[in-house]
Parts: structure tokens; C-alpha cells; sequence
């Protein structure tokens, strides 16, 4: 069973503290595990536009709060403010770099996944 990511606070958000890597292996994970029965997962990336975005549009930040992967993708918003607030993160991670690696996790692994601009990740 996938559990969920170690975060750290950010301006109020459960920011994953996990690096590329780290994050990659478990989105995987999750893809491999998952049943059609089971609800699709959901990424979201936190940067100084979301962040910007959400502040005026409570259903977007509601989105944000409830992903299951809220990723670093922002140096001076989440990497540096990590830094400042002595946290863990030291590595931004961008939403098409997670969907580069998982893409090429699963080149050799039978099946479907679908990740949509949004960043609902799925598989069938």
C-alpha cells in the first residue's frame, strides 16, 4: 500500500519534502496498485502562481489542500522559503518532470495511465 509523502508546512500547505525520485517511485507504486474500483489519486504543484491563485479562489486552494502529492514546484516560494524555515526541501519538482519519469517508469508495464492537465492521475 502506497502511504502518504512526508510534507512540511509552506504558507500553509502539506508540502511533500520527498525528491524527484523519491516522489516518482511512489507514484508508480500507486499505478501498479491500483484497482478499478479504487478513486484516482490527485497531484497538485505549489508554486508562486498557485499560490497567487489560490489566495482569491477558495474551491482552487481546496484542490490544493486535498491533493494527495503536493509537489515543490516553485524555487522561491516553497525551496527557498523550506530553506529559510529550516524544512527539508531542497529540490523543486516540476509537474512535467513527474510526468516525464512516470512515463517512462511504465514504458515496459502493460496497461493505461492517464495523467490530465490538472494532474488526476489514474489508471485503467
Amino acid at each position: 500500500m502506497v502511504r502518504s509523502p512526508p510534507t512540511e508546512n509552506i504558507a500553509g500547505y502539506a508540502v511533500g519534502t520527498q525528491n524527484l525520485s523519491a516522489c516518482i517511485a511512489d507514484v508508480v507504486a500507486w499505478i501498479k496498485q491500483a484497482t478499478p474500483d479504487r478513486p484516482c489519486r490527485w497531484l497538485a504543484c505549489l508554486n508562486p502562481h498557485s499560490y497567487a491563485v489560490a489566495l482569491d479562489d477558495p474551491p482552487f486552494a481546496q484542490a490544493l489542500h486535498a491533493a494527495d502529492w503536493l509537489i515543490p514546484d516553485g524555487a522561491g516560494i516553497v525551496v527557498l522559503a523550506s530553506k529559510l524555515l529550516g524544512g527539508q526541501i531542497r529540490e523543486r519538482i516540476t509537474g512535467s518532470d513527474i510526468f516525464r519519469d512516470v512515463q517512462m517508469e511504465l514504458i515496459p508495464i502493460p496497461g493505461k495511465f492517464y495523467i490530465s492537465r490538472v494532474g488526476r492521475v489514474s489508471a485503467a
